[in-house]
């Protein structure tokens, strides 16, 4: 083998090497918030329950070379937090998930103050308050993993971090799932939000304004209202009258940043008196690197009264 043969053949090995080796990592923050209220009247019983789940987690995000990013759980910077009301609105309840037992408890009382100061109609209810905390027992990467696709579909959702009860408590008999719920929120974002050539399109100008494909949530909002509350299904089953779309749009163009903001006003049924009302995705480009900085996802699904579930995610590059 001559001089240039050796050259090519090591150039194509050192390409070959290249494209397995995975790009930089970036640090991104998700946040999100579930909150419903729920008041019906059955023959035999009276519902009045008020839940707000709310949780944070740091995540690496590795980009890959079509674009998407692997993200694998790096931190938990906050407590997780679910708070609950019971028997018709009087009890009560409040349980945390920290690294440790100290960071566990010390949100109780902010908690149960913000309930009682923020909530105006059920305040007023609640005559006893019960407060449990619980321990994280891992945060390795493995534990909490999902993958982002270059038009920003969101899948692969795995978790796997299981609460410990800490020394001097006993079983817990209700429902607390605040990350496996941080998982289906993520899937609540699993639909395309770019055009088809991409953020490049939208950097360029070719693009302007486009729809995502038709979006169904029944089976991510069932399976999120069974990881928030194991007896909810006897009461309530979710099922999406029809697809709808999410209409999206060039935003804020900065000198260094580009924003899409989709929009959509289904008013599509999703269980008895209770419409998907308003969704609204806001995504956060750099332009010199199309790197993804932000993804701001609510949707609201509410009855006439105003009640029913309020979602909201923030992800974030840090």
């Amino acid at each position: 083998m001559n001089r240039s043969q050796c050259t090519l053949l090591g150039m194509t090995i050192l390409g070959c090497l290249l494209s397995l080796v995975p790009l930089q990592a970036a640090t991104y923050r998700l946040d999100y918030d579930v909150k419903s209220d729920t008041r019906k009247n059955y023959i035999v019983k009276e519902i009045r329950m008020y839940y707000h789940a709310s949780a944070s987690a740091i995540f690496s995000g590795t980009e890959n070379t079509g674009g998407g990013i692997g993200f694998s759980l790096a931190d938990v910077p906050a407590t997780g937090s679910r708070v609950r009301t019971h028997r018709n609105g009087e009890k009560l309840s409040i349980v945390t998930a920290g690294k440790n037992l100290a960071l566990a408890k010390a949100p109780f009382a902010a908690l149960e103050r913000s309930f009682r100061t923020g909530v105006a109609y059920y305040g007023p209810m609640v005559r006893t308050v019960d407060a449990r905390p619980f321990v994280i027992g891992s945060t390795a990467p493995g534990a909490f993993r999902f993958t982002r696709t270059a038009t920003g579909v969101y899948q692969g959702v795995s978790v796997n971090m299981p609460m410990i009860t800490p020394a001097g408590y006993g079983p817990y008999g209700d429902s607390f799932n605040v990350y496996p719920i941080m998982g289906e929120v993520i899937k609540l974002y699993s639909h395309d939000a770019l055009p088809s050539g991409g953020i490049a399109a939208v950097i360029a100008g070719t693009a302007t304004r486009w729809s995502s494909g038709n979006i169904n949530l029944t089976s991510v909002l069932n399976s999120l209202l069974t990881f928030a509350d194991h007896k909810a299904r006897e009461y309530v089953t979710f099922e999406q009258e029809r697809s709808f779309r999410v209409q999206y749009r060039v935003g804020e163009k900065t000198a260094t940043t580009v924003s899409v903001v989709g929009q959509a006003w289904p008013n599509v049924e999703i269980a008895s008196g209770i419409s998907i009302r308003g969704v609204t995705r806001t995504i956060t480009y750099r332009t010199e690197d199309k790197a993804l900085l932000s993804d701001v996802l609510v949707i609201n699904a509410r009855n006439n009264n105003g009640t029913g579930w309020y979602f909201t995610a923030n992800l974030r590059r840090l």
